[in-house]
């Protein structure tokens, strides 16, 4: 994965919790949470380290 493409994972999926809102676009479509059947790794923290 590009350093670029990375960048916008995170923010999209991580810092917008896009996925989880129902807003993140794939391809033309949003992605619907509910209708993702394989394992999908997402992971917690109680804090934000910004550096």
């Amino acid at each position: 994965m590009s350093a670029n493409l990375a960048s916008r994972v995170v923010r999209k999926l991580y810092q917008r919790n896009q996925l989880v809102k129902g807003g993140f676009r794939l391809n033309g479509s949003t992605v619907q949470l509910s209708e993702i059947t394989c394992p999908l790794l997402m992971w917690i923290a109680d804090r934000s380290t910004n550096r």
